[in-house]
């Protein structure tokens, strides 16, 4: 909420008393972070002569751990850490004032954990407002998209202290100053459409701002204004998507905390640099950990175009305990009702690394889902997957969490609570979580600090994951270094925890730029590799020729003859895959089709036809005549000559029919009708040769791993009779024989 002329605001921001236990006052600045000292009382006296027919309100945004607040010793109440509270003080109001503020730190009961350096004191604004007699407490404005986008439904719903008699309100959406929607009516709903929206996007980040009045007699009493935003997050049981495009959140964990002096009191300069750091890196996202941060974030990432996500101050917290469960519901509470209208939410986290209880899970997500049915819910999770979906699944949270920690992508945790020994693979990990999006809500960590090429492996995995739609998001841990002083030294250096991608004064540390490499490659569209070379020779001596349309056999047993033929070469034989390193992403499927070799017409397929155990003929009919045919591929998928195999057994036959009904057989030998489609041995490079076949096509995807060529043969055909069909016959099911094409020469 913004300042405006119907409210006067008054900054108790300044020098304060502070005390220990009774002892002598100091002088404190408030806000302020401080180390955690006990007990402490923090004592503000003010004037304040307060118009008639006003109320004066007094609103604290964060007290750690607990602050018991008085007015002229009157208890006001005890707001719990990080929290948005107001009081009205109106009653309690004198000449001269005294507001005097009781902090516990080390030992309340919702008080400091230890995966970070905590701060106590009066650690955010505090302010006094004074308003009308009735007066706007909170809006909640919600908003819908039209399928195809055209067309934003709104509401505004207020929540007002004081007496509604004789009281109306009137909303207003403003777009650069001009209104472009509006609504009036009752002071608890308003409803608006608008036409054509601006939708609020990362890239796009557009807002508008909201106004609501209140009126009476024809006069406005009361004003609330935000920064709203239109979008639609949805997900199924694999990905999400914003506004009904596939979107990946890549982002990253981000305390509220800077330079051991500043703790979590931080200026806006400090707060938007930040943001605009890691919106320079080209994350989409910021985990908000591990507490509610300041509303100045939330309204930064709202205008940055940065989602978040906000959750409730657990870190290995005893779940079990209901002074502690309940505070953290307490908090997500507050945090909900305080930063629920703005765009840049995506998802509320219930929890961070805690073992769970199904009872705090269940009041977690029934909380969320009755303040904000609008958004999904879950919790920054590093229990085991079995845990982990039971109970999740049980408590209908909306996406699956984990934090795979660990050396290498094939050495990370299997979670907290396992039964399994040892450790697995981040692949592990990706199969592991099925029916709904996985999102690592953590990842990284010391074991990548400073190592750029450990660092990237894990980003390509996550986004091959992503590519197969067995990853939904990924968080990286963490934006800097921070000050904590109960770790080794793997992690921690002089009190500092060094996993940050900048050091705690900001400054980029190596894997910033890996990371922001990666990213910009991550949301950069493919494109088909430069290495395809075609080999003109294939072509010598035609001058004429006219192509045959293959169809490619889009049928189920198709697709599992290329998964088996894929896997079968990777693994079975241990020729290509060697060790657990190599692998194959993409498979002998062309970049671009092969249109044409010199005046050669293929209009070749780019997946070629797999001919093999589960697909075991193909037949392309034709209608055509001239003096040769021209088959294209003649490779085997990945076991021919001159690697495996004998040379000359017969992998299948090539039946030419003719309309006069006769036929002509042609075996398919291999190392002389078919070779291998690799060109890579082990670590060597292999140049298959035949004296029946020629260089067609040379292409590579990753020249560590995949290297490939296709060929032609040249069959003499029937003079002066058309060619009505051409069948292949597998001979040697377990080989994988790969057609891409046909032509006639004429």
């Amino acid at each position: 909420m913004k300042q405006n002329q119907l409210r006067e605001r008054i900054d108790l921001g300044g020098d304060w008393k502070f005390r220990i236990n009774g002892g002598d006052y100091t002088t404190r600045t408030v806000p302020g972070s401080y180390f955690c000292s006990g007990k402490s009382e923090y004592l503000r006296e003010f004037k304040l002569s307060v118009p008639a027919g006003k109320r004066v309100i007094l609103t604290t945004e964060g007290i750690n751990y607990k602050g018991d607040l008085y007015i002229n010793g009157h208890l006001l109440g005890s707001p719990l850490p990080y929290c948005h509270y107001s009081f009205d003080i109106t009653e309690y109001l004198e000449e001269s004032n005294k507001l005097q503020v009781f902090v516990e730190d080390i030992t309340a009961p919702y008080g400091p954990v230890d995966g970070w350096c905590c701060y106590g004191g009066i650690i955010r604004a505090i302010y006094l407002e004074i308003c009308s007699e009735t007066f706007i407490s909170e809006i909640w404005f919600r908003q819908s998209l039209s399928e195809g986008f055209t067309r934003a439904d709104a509401s505004v719903e207020l929540t007002c202290d004081g007496s509604l008699d004789g009281i109306t309100a009137r909303v207003e959406l403003l777009d650069g100053g001009e209104v472009v929607a509006s609504s009036k009516g009752a002071a608890e709903k308003l409803a608006f459409s608008l036409v054509s929206p601006k939708l609020w996007t990362p890239n796009t980040p557009n807002l508008y701002d909201l106004r609501v009045l209140l009126v009476k007699n024809g006069a406005p009493i009361d004003e609330y204004t935000m920064k709203v935003g239109f979008r639609e997050l949805k997900m199924d049981s694999k990905k999400f998507y914003l506004n009904g495009e596939p979107f990946f959140f890549v982002g990253i964990c981000r305390h509220d905390l800077g330079s051991l002096e500043q703790g979590q009191t931080l200026p806006d300069a400090d707060i938007e640099r930040d943001l605009r750091m890691i919106k320079e890196l080209g994350a989409n996202f910021v985990r908000l950990v591990h507490y509610p941060h300041d509303k100045r974030v939330v309204e930064m990432a709202d205008r940055l175009g940065l989602f978040i996500s906000e959750e409730s101050g657990l870190w290995w917290s005893d779940m079990s305990n209901p002074t502690i469960s309940e505070g953290a519901i307490e908090v997500l509470s507050r945090t909900i009702h305080r930063d629920r209208s703005h765009a840049c939410v995506a998802f509320w986290m219930s929890f961070n690394e805690c073992i769970f209880t199904q009872e705090f899970l269940n009041a977690s997500v029934e909380t969320t889902r009755r303040l904000d049915p609008d958004r999904y819910v879950s919790g920054a999770n590093c229990m085991c997957a079995e845990m982990t979906i039971e109970m999740f699944d049980k408590a209908n949270i909306d996406f699956y969490t984990f934090h795979p920690y660990g050396p290498g992508v094939y050495h990370v945790t299997r979670g907290s609570q396992n039964k399994t020994p040892g450790p697995q693979t981040l692949d592990n990990v990706f199969k592991s979580f099925v029916g709904k999006p996985l999102i690592l809500s953590e990842w990284g960590g010391w074991h990548v600090t400073d190592n750029p090429a450990c660092f990237t492996k894990f980003c390509n995995k996550m986004k091959a994951a992503r590519d197969k739609d067995m990853l939904a998001g990924m968080f990286y841990w963490a934006f800097a270094d921070m000050y904590e002083f109960n770790r080794d030294s793997d992690c921690c250096v002089d009190g500092i925890q060094n996993e940050g991608l900048v050091t705690v004064d900001r400054k980029p540390k190596i894997n910033y730029y890996a990371y922001q490499k990666f990213i910009r490659e991550l949301n950069t569209k493919p494109t088909a590799p430069s290495e395809m070379i075609v080999h003109t020779t294939a072509a010598t001596n035609v001058l004429n020729s006219e192509a045959i349309a293959l169809e490619y056999p889009d049928c189920e047993e198709q697709k599992e003859a290329w998964r088996l033929a894929t896997e079968d070469s990777k693994a079975s034989r241990g020729i290509f895959y060697h060790r657990k390193y190599r692998r194959i992403a993409k498979g002998p499927r062309l970049p671009e089709s092969a249109s044409s070799i010199g005046n050669l017409k293929f209009n070749s397929l780019k997946k070629p036809v797999v001919i093999s155990e589960n697909f075991p003929s193909y037949t392309v009919n034709t209608e055509v005549t001239g003096d040769k045919l021209v088959v294209l591929g003649n490779a085997l998928y990945c076991l021919g000559q001159p690697i495996y195999g004998e040379f000359g057994e017969v992998c299948a036959n090539m039946t030419l029919r003719y309309s006069d009904g006769s036929e002509q057989i042609v075996p398919l030998r291999n190392g002389i009708e078919l070779l291998t489609v690799v060109t890579t041995y082990a670590a060597s490079v292999i140049n298959p040769m035949s004296p029946a076949l020629t260089n067609a096509v040379t292409f590579s995807y990753d020249k560590n791993y995949e290297n490939y060529r296709i060929y032609t043969l040249s069959v003499a055909l029937k003079k002066d009779t058309a060619l009505t069909s051409v069948t292949i016959e597998s001979a040697m099911p377990e080989r994988a024989l790969l057609l891409y094409g046909m032509s006639v020469a004429k």
